[in-house]
């Protein structure tokens, strides 16, 4: 079964929708780690699938996550918290997962670039 590298198109959203979304991601992302932990656990594994199909899940939301979060910028992020779709704490998790994010990205380009001596796209 072919299964997408994330859940979400998200570039045409409404700011509205993509914040939605991105709760919805981070939400997503908490209860996978959490059954991340309890994989390992037999009794819950046949509720849960095996430890790959744990993680199979937790790599597609969290590309998922990551861009939502890439979709949203610092910009809209204050205009998402003065309309109400989030709030000052929200926020504050946002920024922290978009920096993340962009520093993850940033330590990945680099290192295909010292590999293949070519920027990846």
């Amino acid at each position: 079964m072919n299964i997408p590298d994330h859940l979400l198109r998200v570039e045409e959203f409404s700011l509205k929708d993509r914040i939605k979304e991105y709760k919805e991601a981070l939400e997503a992302s908490r209860g996978v780690l959490e059954s991340m932990k309890l994989s390992d656990d037999a009794s819950w594994a046949e509720r849960l699938g095996s430890r790959d199909d744990v993680l199979e899940a937790k790599n597609i939301i969290e590309q998922s996550l990551a861009r939502v979060t890439a979709s949203i910028s610092l910009e809209e992020l204050k205009e998402a918290v003065s309309s109400g779709y989030l709030s000052d704490a929200e926020a504050k998790v946002f920024v922290t997962h978009k920096a993340e994010q962009e520093f993850k990205q940033t330590t990945q380009d680099k290192a295909s670039y010292s590999s293949t001596g070519k920027q990846s796209q």
